[in-house]
């Protein structure tokens, strides 16, 4: 089956230019209908339904540019046609629309063995005519399995996957092939090298991801908050990933200058989250990366939306984050101090020391009253966090001098320790008296065992 479909597929490119219209439509219908053919179950496994919507996705770009606004019409009333039938066909429209989204996201110019122009003309043609549509669409059947308290996996898990590559979508703005080829050249939504990219929709797409007729974000957070969807690791995962993304929403669709907008929006993000963090079992087997999703998202409203602009407008909000922030820090330390392996706590650790980096960048020297309450909040943690980290590195130093091998190989690589040292350095000056002390303490005890081993060793030498 597999072979004949992919036949199919190079048959059709092939006589591309030489087939009917009508003949391309009817191939395509054909390919659908023997996906939900349950008499023949070789053709409705996953795998095979896969690839049956892949050849559907193919034939649906390679005609995309010969009549833009047809092939949106099309594309739009096969899907809500879809979505309106029974479950299995349900599923497969959400299996469509995925395979579409990545079909024309790609910009390989060996494809369907065409020029790289042509791949960005139809990305460019497909992203302003009908992205959007797909994206509301997708909006409007999810919002209704949650009024209706569907939370059949089936069906939620691909139409997350739908929202999710929609929000990874790399917007450019400009039809320009250089210009869209360099914005489009770092791959789908990916950062590969760590670094903090931003979702830029532009002003058009308010209408829908700002919509309080269909609130996505409210949507998302009342998701995760259902078992079934919470637990299972799949779901969860495209639920954080998707908020994760729409706390990097910037441009023009929340400018800065609306300040009420976006204090509003960044309020609902953190709270939120801050609700979303507290509802995993701490015994699910599924805790580490939600704990690790929940970091990235913090991470993302604090370099997005800057903690000083969070405190001004939301201060108690604010508090209790640098509450939960302390305390996650201060549980991840002491939890991969006595663990000998390497774990998901270490890198939690170092996403909350970043966060922690660029919130003190902001508030070290503030000098306003309404830094007080937030600076009391630093103090506090930034005092137990540096002392519990103090005692990890002298733990690990002494397993190490005690196992005569090293333990920790990431404590070896300067690069690692001196963000990490740069961190905690901020996260010192916060109660500089107490840290200090423990300091003087500490060095003090050890020059005095130093001291004594030596007299020892010159004891010994001398008696013999």
């Amino acid at each position: 089956a597999f072979h004949a479909v992919s036949v199919v597929r190079s048959a059709i490119l092939r006589e591309w230019r030489d087939l009917p219209e009508e003949s391309i439509k009817s191939i395509r219908m054909e390919l659908l209908k023997m996906a939900v053919d349950t008499s023949t179950p070789t053709l409705t496994n996953a795998s095979m339904q896969k690839q049956l919507v892949h050849v559907v996705a193919v034939i649906i770009k390679r005609g995309w540019t010969q009549n833009e606004e047809a092939s949106t019409m099309q594309l739009l009333d096969q899907v809500k046609t879809m979505l309106s039938h029974k479950p299995i066909v349900q599923v497969l429209g959400l299996r469509l629309c995925f395979a579409v989204i990545e079909e024309i996201a790609s910009t390989r110019s060996s494809a369907l063995e065409l020029s790289i122009e042509f791949h960005c003309k139809v990305r460019f043609s497909f992203q302003r005519a009908c992205l959007k549509k797909l994206f509301l669409l997708m909006l409007t059947f999810m919002q209704s399995k949650v009024q209706n308290n569907v939370f059949d996996l089936q069906l939620l898990i691909p139409v997350l996957n739908v929202i999710h590559k929609i929000l990874s979508w790399p917007f450019c703005d400009t039809p320009e092939f250089p210009v869209a080829l360099r914005a489009w050249s770092g791959g789908f939504g990916e950062e590969e090298d760590g670094s903090k990219t931003f979702l830029e929709p532009g002003k058009d797409w308010a209408d829908v991801i700002l919509n309080p007729k269909v609130p996505l974000l409210q949507m998302l957070f009342g998701l995760y908050s259902q078992a079934p969807i919470r637990n299972d690791s799949t779901a969860s995962h495209l639920v954080r990933e998707s908020i994760r993304l729409l706390a990097s929403l910037k441009g023009s669709i929340i400018p800065t200058y609306e300040k009420k907008l976006r204090a509003k929006y960044a309020d609902a993000l953190l709270q939120g989250t801050l609700r979303m963090s507290a509802q995993m079992d701490e015994k699910s087997p599924h805790i580490g990366t939600h704990v690790l999703d929940c970091c990235r998202i913090f991470d993302r409203i604090v370099s997005n939306y800057k903690f000083r602009f969070l405190a001004d407008l939301t201060p108690r909000t604010a508090q209790v984050f640098l509450q939960y922030l302390g305390k996650t820090s201060c549980h991840l330390l002491t939890v991969s101090v006595q663990s000998d392996v390497e774990t998901w706590h270490r890198e939690a650790f170092d996403l909350a020391l970043s966060i922690w980096s660029s919130i003190l960048n902001e508030l070290m020297f503030a000098k306003d009253e309404k830094a007080e309450g937030i600076r009391r909040v630093l103090s506090e943690y930034g005092g137990r966090i540096t002392e519990l980290y103090i005692q990890s590195r002298l733990k690990y130093a002494s397993d190490e001098v005690k196992s005569g091998k090293e333990k920790e190989e990431q404590f070896h690589d300067p690069d690692y320790l001196d963000d990490h040292i740069d961190a905690i350095a901020e996260l010192a000056r916060t109660s500089p008296k107490k840290i200090l002390t423990l300091l003087s303490e500490l060095i003090h005890a050890r020059t005095k065992l130093i001291a004594m081993a030596a007299n020892s060793k010159g004891s010994a030498g001398s008696s013999s």
